[in-house]
């Protein structure tokens, strides 16, 4: 898994700071090729910066879930510590197979 730094910090003085450690400091970004499109979804995982309008594979569960929420405008982001199977009603959609 790739990371993105969200918080910037001294990597020197705290080596220990991963982002298992501490997912706070971090987002989880898609791996090549998943574009987030119903194709191609995006694997999911906790601390993962999740982009409303793309679809996400959440791998507990093996389903496909569009993170949605009303209010919130396509291409808006939102880093969550859940999956998407914990968050249906709130942040995603099931996709039906």
């Amino acid at each position: 898994m790739v990371y993105k730094l969200r918080q910037p910090h001294d990597a020197k003085e705290h080596p220990e700071w991963t982002p298992d450690q501490v997912p706070a400091l971090w987002a989880a970004l898609s791996k090549e090729g998943e574009t987030g499109a119903l194709e191609a979804p995006i694997t999911a995982s906790r601390g993962m910066e999740y982009t409303y309008g793309l679809h996400y594979l959440d791998t507990e569960d093996g389903k496909v879930y569009l993170c949605k929420r009303p209010g919130e405008a396509e291409g808006g982001t939102v880093v969550l510590q859940f999956l998407p199977h914990e968050l249906v009603g709130q942040y995603f959609e099931e996709v039906a197979a």
